[in-house]
């Protein structure tokens, strides 16, 4: 309808156009007129110049008419082109249209994955800041937890060493230990040694003890027998004499 639109006040300025050709056309005869007026014409010859031959008068309207057609055909063309232009340009923005609704949607799509995307990484972002939070509390837990084993690794060593002296000390102990059994052996040794020897003193001393018991026992004897043995001679004596 634009198209049409267009075309017809096209049409009328053409038309326009031809009639302001017309007009100017008859006012440059009419100027030609008063010019020969002015310059003192012949009055026949103005009579000629008002009432020209039938003849001229369709030539020059033919003249006009061709010129007129030769204008509306130029207009024509120029409308057909201006129209062949309109429908290239609206053809063009048609395909413009369908670009830009294509762009659009494109768009469209593109903020939404922009807006998906955006809404994944702050979801992502805030699991990643919780499992930060976790990582970092377990971190905490484990120097705290560190710490205390290097404190029970500081006691250790501490007990460590102190279990190292107790046992150079209980090592030396135990080497006082085994040189006291080795002399405590020895010494028993020497006292069954010398417990042999008292039982063997012992014994010879009972044996001595003995010998001298009896012969103790036999010198009483002996002294007791004796002086009866003596008197006994002395009697037997006196008695072999006295015979």
């Amino acid at each position: 309808n634009d198209n049409n639109d267009n075309n017809n006040d096209n049409i009328a300025n053409q038309s326009t156009t031809s009639n302001n050709t017309n007009t100017t056309t008859t006012n440059n005869n009419n100027t030609n007129t008063t010019s020969a007026e002015r310059n003192g014409a012949q009055p026949q010859n103005l009579f000629d110049a008002l009432n020209p031959p039938s003849d001229q008068i369709l030539q020059e309207t033919r003249q006009a008419l061709e010129a007129s057609s030769e204008k509306l055909r130029v207009a024509h063309d120029e409308i057909r082109n201006l129209q062949e232009q309109l429908g290239q340009a609206i053809t063009a923005a048609g395909t413009l249209q369908a670009e830009l609704t294509t762009v659009k949607a494109k768009a469209a799509e593109a903020a939404s994955e922009a807006e998906a995307r955006q809404k994944r990484f702050e979801t992502e972002n805030r699991i990643l800041r919780n499992q930060l939070g976790s990582r970092l509390t377990e971190l905490q837990t484990a120097r705290s937890r560190i710490s205390e084993a290097e404190a029970e690794r500081s006691k250790g060593a501490r007990d460590a060493e102190e279990l190292r002296n107790k046992i150079q000390w209980l090592t030396k102990i135990n080497l006082q230990l085994e040189s006291a059994a080795e002399q405590v052996q020895s010494t028993k040794a020497e006292c069954v040694e010398w417990r042999e020897k008292y039982l063997k003193e012992r014994l010879a001393r009972r044996q001595v003890h003995d010998t001298l018991q009896q012969l103790r026992g036999n010198i009483r004897v002996l002294v007791r027998v004796r002086p009866l043995l003596f008197a006994n001679s002395n009697s037997n004596s006196s008695s072999s004499s006295s015979s």
